[in-house]
């Protein structure tokens, strides 16, 4: 039969129970070192605040009157959610926010590597000399010398014009007078009403706006409230929830004027193209009317007569509409001209200032306008490459597509009526020539003086209406709930919570290190790991001597080391003959395990219990043994094998009465061939004639074919495991050599094996191990050597 070690299909749970419980010192310990940490982590960990804002974008509001004022047109568009939140993440408003809070320089205070925020909290004020730029982000530690002075103390690391520069210097300066050198210009006085508290350092520092723009960008999250309101919320979360608050709060101040300037824009460039028009109508309105006035005056003429009168309002209405027909086709030309071009349509009028009422053209124009403001307030933000970018280049080229159609129309459409103008006033003017000539120079007088007239007054209702546009315009977008240090919610740090992590961390620490140190373990651990892995019997498990002698059955007979190796000797008294001499052959697999400590021990706990015991070293290669009886190796088993000394002059007595012993003798050329000899079954021979029991300390047996010689000349072989030292590789050839006969009458010594797993008590008489002996003698173990037997 041939026996190997089986990898176990599932988890040991018992031995691994055990493992942890022999190790709760250093679960202990971790646990607390966890919790330390814990502790620790609570007390440098910075505290995180989240703050919320809610703005409410509503559709565009509108003035009284406002809706009828151009035709139904609106100067701005529908909310759109995603236009919102995109503007108002944008880099240039979150840039122009933090231009408004004006936080150029950050104040901390530092202990125990925590570093505190003094938003309004500082105890020293910081004014920048405007012409110089302070090097950024470097903190610069001052420290309080007097009432009157003060000490800056730098030693960072910057990147100036792409090489990094070491500034280190320590310099004093005066609180209200300029502190100045190669990297800073400022001035620093003291807060009022703010002590200096002396168990903290404080320091200040230059902030970038670039880098705090984006950084604040990073941070902030804005998202729709939900999918059926125009509700969105803002939210941003930091150390100092006081900075935060204000943040939110100016943020939305930002977007609410840029939103009404870009309402007041469409407004004021309405007036301004008015003013234009209106610069040159007064001129020629003065003018018509000086001439009308004076002809009449000169030629006493009151009025045109009837015929005349018809004709002249005729031509009125006609050139009217003309001049409204020339308007809005110099319109169309210049918003064509215009559509590539986002600062010129920034500029541009809305359609209906000019009598355009086509309710398609008023769209697209206002659409493609918002288009371009929306691009600029996010191109600084967003790379080109950005879907969002892409999505709002995409939109801007669609649009100006479809305006330019509709432009190519309205242009077509336009010289048509102008063509039809040109032609119908042709024929009034040909009526007029039958009349005299003082009433045609009148009528021509007249003419002029009404066109102007008329587009004067179109001019100036639109103006007005225009002005009153500006001053009804109200933000799409109100703030609901402002950020509030009342409304901020404390995140972090959970200090329970930390606790609980350190301790479990603690507790993982030792428990991953024994799983990861049994996984990698191929040694023998415990007794069970042995009766899973072999079916040959184990005599006994001896506890671990950690006594400072080698003899502790003689020097200290009642501790569980000594009891646990005369429990062997009761193991063995049921496996061997009491009316024969007993030989028994004790082996190791590798040096280390302990066979030769246990030779001795168990010779004298024989001798002791009054039995001639005869304790021969074998291990002709690295004898041992001779040392614990303090005898010298002169003469030995080698010396009689080679017919050099006699039976009687090698064998000594020690200071144990009945135990004698026979040392290695000195180490031999050819060890296997000398024990493979007649002279050494002689000398077994005598040794069975005169002693009780004979005990043979051997070499290790995977090493050297020495012991196999001694163990067939034996009644037993005992073969030593150690615990957490003997590798599992060789239980699987101690099989081998039961399963192949090479040896008879096998058994197994578990040695060296913890105090709690070897069932023994520390003083004498309160615990005998678990082995039982009657098992064997039921199964006739003495006799029945070569079948596997259950111990």
């Amino acid at each position: 039969m041939e026996y190997k070690i089986e990898e176990e299909e599932g988890i040991d749970v018992k031995g691994f129970i055990n493992k942890v419980i022999a190790n709760w010192y250093w679960f202990v310990v971790c646990g607390f070192i966890g919790l330390a940490l814990g502790f620790g982590f609570n007390r440098i960990s910075q505290e995180e605040y989240e703050l919320k804002s809610l703005v409410l974008a509503e559709e565009n509001k509108k003035s009284s009157g406002i809706e009828e004022m151009f035709s139904g047109q609106l100067l701005g568009s529908k909310t759109n959610i995603v236009n919102h939140i995109g503007i108002l993440s944008s880099y240039s408003i979150v840039r122009q926010t933090l231009i408004n809070l004006n936080w150029r320089v950050y104040w901390y205070k530092e202990k125990y590597l925590k570093h505190t925020d003094l938003y309004n909290n500082a105890p020293f004020k910081v004014t920048e000399v405007t012409d110089y730029l302070n090097i950024s982000e470097i903190p610069l530690y001052i420290t309080n010398l007097t009432d009157s002075t003060y000490q800056i103390t730098v030693d960072d690391e910057v990147k100036l014009d792409g090489k990094k520069i070491n500034i280190e210097f320590k310099q004093n300066g005066k609180y209200g007078e300029l502190f100045s050198n190669s990297y800073f210009n400022f001035t620093i006085e003291k807060a009022d009403y703010q002590l200096i508290d002396s168990d903290y350092n404080y320091y200040f520092v230059f902030k970038d706006l670039n880098w705090l723009t984006l950084s604040y960008q990073e941070k902030l999250d804005i998202s729709a409230y939900d999918e059926e309101s125009d509700l969105i919320q803002l939210k941003i979360i930091g150390n100092q929830p006081e900075r935060e608050s204000d943040f939110l709060n100016q943020l939305a101040e930002v977007y609410i004027n840029f939103g009404l300037r870009k309402k007041n824009q469409i407004s004021e460039n309405t007036i301004k193209f008015i003013d234009r028009q209106l610069g040159g109508i007064v001129d020629s309105l003065q003018t018509a009317g000086d001439d009308f006035t004076d002809f009449r005056s000169r030629n006493r003429i009151v009025d045109l007569n009837q015929e005349a009168g018809l004709v002249v309002e005729q031509l009125k209405e006609l050139e009217y509409e003309e001049s409204m027909a020339t308007m809005r086709y110099d319109y169309y030309k210049n918003l064509q001209k215009y559509l590539g071009d986002a600062k010129q349509m920034e500029l541009m009028v809305a359609p209906s200032v000019v009598g355009i009422t086509d309710p398609s053209l008023n769209s697209l124009v206002v659409k493609l306008s918002e288009l371009y403001s929306r691009r600029s307030a996010i191109s600084s933000s967003l790379t080109k490459i950005n879907p969002a970018r892409i999505a709002i280049e995409n939109e801007i080229s669609y649009t100006k597509q479809i305006l330019d159609e509709n432009l190519k129309s309205l242009l077509s459409n336009v010289n048509v009526e102008l063509q039809n103008f040109k032609q119908r006033k042709s024929t009034l003017n040909s009526r007029l020539t039958v009349l005299p000539k003082t009433e045609q120079n009148l009528i021509n007088y007249k003419r002029k003086f009404d066109i102007n007239n008329e587009l004067y007054t179109f001019l100036m209702q639109k103006s007005a209406e225009a002005a009153i546009t500006k001053a009804s315009n109200i933000s799409d977008i109100q703030v609901l709930d402002y950020a509030s240090l009342d409304t901020a919610t404390l995140l972090g740090p959970v200090k329970k919570i930390n606790m609980i992590f350190g301790l479990i961390f603690g507790l993982i620490v030792p428990f991953l290190v024994i799983i990861v140190k049994d996984y990698f373990n191929n040694t023998i651990n415990s007794k069970e790991e042995i009766e899973k892995n072999s079916d040959i019997p184990v005599v006994g498990s001896i506890i671990r001597n950690k006594l400072k002698t080698d003899l502790p059955i003689i020097k200290y007979p009642h501790t569980g080391l000594s009891e646990s190796i005369r429990a062997l000797r009761t193991n063995l008294h049921f496996l061997l003959s009491e009316d024969d001499t007993n030989v028994i052959s004790i082996h190791s697999s590798i040096p280390g395990e302990g066979k030769s400590f246990l030779s001795a021990n168990l010779a004298a706990s024989i001798a002791l219990n009054h039995k001639k015991v005869l304790l021969v070293c074998t291990d002709l290669r690295k004898p041992r043994i001779h040392e614990i009886f303090d005898k010298q190796n002169k003469i030995g088993l080698s010396t009689f094998l080679i017919g050099k000394n006699s039976f009687e002059e090698i064998v000594s007595e020690t200071s144990i009465k009945n135990l004698f012993f026979t040392s290695s003798g000195p180490i031999p050329p050819n060890p296997s061939e000398l024990l493979g000899t007649d002279n050494f079954k002689s000398f077994i021979k005598i040794s069975k004639n005169r002693f009780d029991y004979v005990i043979f300390d051997n070499a290790p047996a995977f090493m050297v074919t020495d012991p196999i010689i001694v163990g067939n000349q034996s009644d037993i072989n005992l073969f030593v495991l150690r615990q957490n030292f003997t590798n599992k590789d060789s239980l699987t050839m101690i099989n081998q050599l039961q399963s192949q006969g090479t040896l008879k009458n096998i058994y197994l010594l578990f040695n060296s094996v913890k105090s709690n797993n070897a069932g023994y008590n520390r003083m004498y008489g309160q615990g005998y191990g678990n082995f039982n002996s009657s098992n064997i003698v039921r199964n006739n173990m003495k006799k029945s050597v070569q079948s596997p037997v259950e111990s």
